[in-house]
């Protein structure tokens, strides 16, 4: 399918793919821009071209689990802000995305993340105060342990949404005729 008006939004392209998914959102948490050229989605899923739309806005997509429906948030989504309770376990790791991105754009330190367990319930965006700095909630796993859920929190500074450009290789070279 092809989107040629070039005075859409990123916003309005994102909502007319997610439409074609039955009772499927999409929540854009950045400013909206036109385009400015034609889209294409060619040889790509919906998730694929999605991506590809956030990539010129240098943002994630975050599928959102916690909705009884389908759900994708373009951007960190804002949430509450809670402090994390004392003397949790945690990690601390680097993540090496960083080696991917421009290096004139971020710090070393802003690709440290926390890992914290706990038995608290955060969403994603949530920002959490946690040993005297705040973080937003980037990932969320949960395991059954002893009976109750536990839920392992990433968190991270925000520059670990960055995301490099993303185009679709199978568009390379390819002549398309139309009327």
């Amino acid at each position: 399918r092809s989107f040629r008006d070039i005075h859409m939004t990123d916003r309005d392209v994102i909502h007319r793919v997610m439409a074609d998914t039955p009772e499927a959102s999409a929540l854009v948490h950045l400013p909206t821009k036109a385009m400015g050229t034609p889209l294409i989605q060619y040889d790509e899923t919906d998730w694929e071209f999605v991506l590809r739309i956030a990539s010129p806005l240098e943002t994630s997509v975050i599928p959102d689990v916690s909705a009884p429906l389908p759900r994708l948030h373009v951007g960190m989504p804002k949430g509450s802000a809670q402090s994390a309770p004392q003397g949790l376990r945690h990690r601390v790791s680097f993540d090496r995305s960083y080696y991917t991105y421009p290096r004139e754009k971020f710090a070393k330190t802003q690709f440290l993340y926390r890992d914290i367990d706990c038995y608290e319930r955060y969403s994603i965006g949530d920002e959490i105060s946690f040993m005297g700095q705040a973080f937003p909630v980037h990932r969320i796993t949960y395991k059954l342990e002893c009976g109750l859920l536990l839920g392992t929190y990433r968190l991270a500074d925000r520059a670990q949404l960055f995301q490099n450009r993303v185009y679709n290789p199978n568009l390379r070279g390819l002549s398309l005729h139309g009327t």
